[in-house]
């Protein structure tokens, strides 16, 4: 037997409102420059910290201390900046380096970062989040790949 939603919400009573796209929305990767900080970066066993003068031309960079495949740097993106069927691009400049600060050779070999797009769902029960499959490479590194200590880049798209 059915129960009764006589006391609950009416149907179509609810009116969802989303933000509305504005001057927070234009750089979706916050800090991206790591200008000062590596402030809303977060990390998966990949020991991340912020250098002064480690990036591009002498500026502000994020480091990461391991080099192992599970090891991920994590930014979250504001969802409620994104439209429907908008495109979006990205550009990342990296190195892999070895012990001696150089551009290791194991990129060149196909073990080079990646960027992936995925999205997780929080559930209040367990105060975790877990991951809703499938995870999209959006990104992987422009070949040739540069040795020594210039840097590469990453570019990738994505639609909603």
């Amino acid at each position: 037997v059915p129960t009764s939603c006589n006391s609950y919400v009416a149907e179509g009573s609810i009116n969802v409102i989303k933000p509305a796209i504005d001057s927070r929305c234009d750089e979706m990767i916050q800090n991206g420059s790591f200008g000062i900080s590596i402030d809303g970066w977060q990390e998966q066993v990949a020991g991340i910290y912020w250098s002064a003068a480690d990036g591009v031309d002498g500026s502000g960079s994020l480091r990461a201390t391991e080099g192992r495949t599970d090891a991920h740097v994590i930014q979250y993106i504001d969802t409620s900046c994104l439209e429907a069927g908008a495109e979006y691009e990205f550009t990342v400049s990296f190195r892999v380096v070895d012990d001696s600060d150089v551009n290791s050779a194991l990129c060149d070999g196909g073990n080079c970062p990646t960027a992936l797009l995925s999205f997780e769902s929080f559930n209040s029960a367990t105060g975790s989040f877990a991951a809703i499959p499938p995870a999209l490479t959006v990104g992987t590194p422009d070949f040739p790949y540069q040795s020594g200590t210039a840097f590469n880049t990453m570019t990738g798209t994505w639609t909603v």
